[in-house]
């Protein structure tokens, strides 16, 4: 059995060579969530039984965060890789993609003869509403013309599970809701006590957290600050659950 490889952050024209066939899927994966699980555990399942290997191609963000200059994940890349470590449904490849310059700017064409001749790929597994290259030019009829309709693997989007929907959640009193959602860890980053990470609004109140020691304890936010914990000096907190005001 092949070792599982983890590629971090790196241009689109730096793709490895990938010597074996390949089964692949593209995408943010932000979050990591139900929805995103099951493309890549049939990701794996078409890989074996194509005697080839599966491969996620995970952009760091969204190419429209790149064109507004906004940052709206609510996970990093290397959270979501691990979500599926603590799933055990990793994939044999996970190469993470920096959205930039060379990725927009890249044809379809040229997207699609890298997947062929950097990692040998045979067929793709995407969801309905894929669109690549510059300007979006590619689809998925793009893809079947290239690969062939029975190599390209449409995935249905489930709307009450996805992205955009958590993060609708996690800024209402329905946050543990979408807590629950993520397949990622809830992670804030803080700078001064402020939340600098995700940019997301949290409702005020108290939450269960787990400190960067691993412990668990109960914070308050008020207006994103950091208000009562421990360690006045924290940078880092896994949300667990909303309290509420008064807990």
């Amino acid at each position: 059995m092949l070792e599982k490889t983890y590629f971090d952050l790196m241009s689109i024209k730096d793709l490895p060579k990938i010597n074996l066939k390949s089964i692949v899927t593209i995408g943010v994966f932000d979050g990591m969530h139900q929805t995103h699980q099951k493309m890549i555990k049939n990701l794996n399942e078409l890989a074996k039984q194509n005697n080839a290997v599966s491969i996620v191609i995970a952009l760091e963000s969204k190419v429209s965060d790149f064109f507004s200059n906004v940052h709206s994940n609510i996970s990093e890349v290397k959270d979501r890789y691990q979500a599926l470590i603590d799933r055990e449904i990793e994939p044999t490849y996970w190469i993470s993609v920096q959205v930039d310059q060379d990725l927009i700017s890249m044809s379809a064409g040229n997207f699609v003869e890298l997947l062929k001749t950097k990692l040998n790929t045979i067929g793709i597994v995407e969801g309905t509403d894929f669109k690549f290259g510059h300007k979006a030019q590619g689809n998925i009829e793009t893809l079947k013309k290239v690969f062939g309709q029975e190599n390209v693997y449409i995935e249905e989007r489930v709307d009450d599970v996805s992205t955009s929907n958590i993060k609708n959640l996690l800024k209402t009193k329905y946050i543990n809701t979408g807590i629950e959602n993520l397949g990622t860890k809830f992670k804030v980053k803080l700078e001064n006590q402020k939340i600098i990470f995700p940019s997301i609004e949290l409702l005020d109140g108290n939450y269960l957290v787990v400190n960067p020691k691993g412990l668990k304890e109960e914070v308050k936010f008020l207006n994103n600050e950091l208000i009562i914990s421990l360690d006045i000096n924290v940078n880092e907190l896994e949300i667990v659950r909303y309290l509420g005001v008064n807990s």
